[in-house]
């Protein structure tokens, strides 16, 4: 396929996508009432979210929209994806690609499930109970539903990272030996990424989220490990 028509499908698969996007955004509006119900949850009605300026409602609400609307329309951006990318792989490579765009959204999902269920609520209480006796604690909402929102994004991305794993022992790149003498230094950059990837670096939080992510890097090497049981190098 030329390069031209190249750009004009990505162009045409972008703008689908945002235009889906856009939707998702609207539909969220309407339903902002319930979405703003669950986000407070980890709160356990200890605190007032609060406002403080005439257009944080308006953003407030837009931002939590776009995160329903993300969540919700994220196995149609990997499937744009692998429909972009698909017909420049070889037929064996494809398989690998496919197999792996399927796996994307669950193991996504799962992480955002676990942010919000597991992290979500220790890391709330450590954060707010810091300024319990010391200062009058009011939650801004613009601040509260931003890091909500984005620690659950980052933790959805960061449980996709052993796929990536699992696809570079499949194509050859690495091996689950490489893996396991490296495991040192793989400590260390989930510890790196968590804190990057996190709007706070809190330690209640950095270790709530570094354990999975471990457990995931471990659940890695016994992937490959088998995988190449199955199917012996050369």
């Amino acid at each position: 396929m030329p390069v031209g028509d190249h750009l004009q499908e990505l162009r045409w698969r972008i703008t689908a996508y945002l235009a889906t996007l856009v939707g998702g955004v609207v539909i969220g509006f309407a339903f902002a009432d319930q979405l703003l119900g669950l986000l407070n949850r980890p709160l356990q009605g200890r605190f007032e979210v609060v406002t403080l300026s005439v257009t944080e409602p308006f953003f407030t609400t837009l931002t939590v929209a776009a995160f329903a609307s993300f969540a919700a329309t994220f196995p149609l951006l990997v499937w744009h994806a692998y429909q972009y990318l698909a017909p420049a792989l070889p037929p064996d490579r494809r398989r690998i690609v496919r197999n792996g765009a399927l796996v994307v959204p669950g193991l996504f999902y799962a992480g955002v499930a676990f942010c919000y269920l597991v992290v979500l609520g220790p890391a709330v209480r450590f954060l707010l109970g810091l300024g319990d006796g010391r200062f009058e604690v009011q939650v801004r909402a613009g601040d509260y539903y931003s890091f909500v929102t984005l620690t659950m994004v980052a933790l959805g991305i960061g449980f996709l990272y052993p796929l990536v794993l699992v696809v570079l022992g499949r194509v050859g790149v690495i091996d689950s030996s490489w893996l396991r003498r490296n495991r040192r230094y793989a400590v260390l950059v989930i510890a790196f990424l968590t804190a990057l990837l996190l709007p706070t670096i809190d330690p209640v939080s950095l270790l709530l989220e570094m354990i999975p992510l471990l457990l995931l890097y471990e659940l890695s090497i016994l992937l490959l490990a088998r995988q190449e049981r199955r199917h012996p190098p050369g």
